[in-house]
């Protein structure tokens, strides 16, 4: 017995992050000398493994980050909690080993991306913008066969109508749907706050996804995409430094467009994991940003859906890179029922470092106009 607390106790572990304090997933960490000690980060960074008391060399190794190593003593039964931050390796962003013969051209053009999202993380300190967003949902119930021997329930002469009024509220044919006009006022680092100036519904639309956007935006220039209301745990970015760990790249086309050249990206898990995605990006030449974005998620993580679809459409204003219309499409199954869903939401009237008046921002990031309904 004392020897299982022993093994068990005697352990090195912690976080492993970039210098945003953001978790860096399947990094390696390894001792010095020893073939048999060592672990690679989860999802969220965390690493653990046993050893004995001693002291060792451990090595924190990830591609696309420089390698660090720390003195670690292990000198009583308590587990030693060692986190690291690792330094982005500028020098590996234009040179870096992938397994195959040939250049991983994909990767590369990823990688330009990365080395200029630290300047698309943090465009602007304050903006103001208008939203408009229109969800639905639509239902598809799996109807029972009759049998050819099943009798005809008797029916009033106004059952047929009776029916059909049911159907349009709560059966197979019914239609959930909102729209919804706001301004969005935002401050760095979290200030926001949103003002509805126009609400409607039809139906019942309370789970239609992404009817607001306090829970965050869906930024690729982030290492880890953190939207709790959609998945469980962060999600890996493919403009993650350490992306070739979680995701295939290949060149599909390359685009000319006026004089600009624009390249489309396919992205795949390089194993079945449960908080990447799939799909493509669209990224431009000399500026190496995002024009567009379209991926997709299945089951896994996801909270309440079995797949969810993303399209992201970027455009440029006065210098500046922002989003101007997202497509959120997403199915799940209730029972009998398939629940299918899309909302669509576009950003215009963008305003860059406005002067928000004091005490514009409270505790209240929502209020809704008297005139909205």
């Amino acid at each position: 017995m004392f020897l299982a607390i022993n093994s068990f106790s005697q352990s090195i572990q912690g976080f492993v992050y970039d210098e945003s304090n953001n978790p860096i997933p399947y990094a390696k960490v390894y001792v010095k000398n020893f073939t048999n000690l060592g672990a690679i980060t989860d999802e969220e960074g965390k690493y653990f493994f046993g050893c004995e008391m001693g002291t060792y060399d451990v090595i924190y190794k990830c591609i696309g980050f420089e390698e660090q190593v720390v003195k670690v003593t292990v000198s009583d039964l308590k587990p030693v909690v060692q986190n690291i931050y690792l330094k982005q390796a500028q020098n590996e962003l234009n040179v870096v080993e992938v397994e195959t013969k040939r250049r991983n051209i994909g990767w590369e053009i990823i990688q330009n991306v990365i080395a200029h999202k630290k300047d698309m993380i943090r465009q602007f300190d304050e903006y103001s913008c208008d939203v408009y967003i229109k969800g639905t949902e639509t239902y598809d119930v799996k109807k029972k066969e009759k049998k050819e021997d099943e009798e005809e329930e008797p029916s009033d002469m106004f059952q047929k109508q009776k029916d059909e009024i049911q159907d349009k509220l709560n059966g197979e044919n019914r239609l959930n749907m909102v729209e919804i006009n706001l301004e969005k006022h935002f401050q760095y680092p979290n200030k926001m706050k949103e003002i509805r100036t126009g609400y409607d519904k039809i139906g019942k639309p309370d789970q239609i996804y992404f009817q607001t956007t306090t829970s965050g935006d869906f930024n690729f220039y982030e290492s880890l995409i953190k939207k709790y209301d959609l998945h469980r745990t962060p999600i890996v970015s493919p403009l993650h430094p350490a992306g070739i760990l979680s995701y295939k790249y290949k060149l599909k086309e390359v685009i000319h467009q006026d004089n600009d050249t624009i390249y489309k990206i396919e992205v795949s898990a390089r194993s079945v994991g449960t908080s990447t995605m799939e799909g493509f990006l669209w990224v431009l030449k000399n500026e190496w940003v995002l024009t567009k974005v379209d991926v997709s998620m299945h089951k896994g993580n996801l909270k309440k859906y079995d797949n969810f679809h993303l399209i992201q459409e970027y455009e440029k204003i006065d210098s500046f890179w922002v989003v101007n219309k997202q497509i959120f499409e997403y199915d799940t199954k209730y029972m009998k029922e398939k629940v299918k869903g899309i909302t669509t939401v576009t950003y215009s009237n963008w305003n860059f470092n406005p002067d928000f008046p004091p005490k514009h921002f409270s505790n209240e990031i929502g209020i809704t106009t008297e005139e909205a309904y």
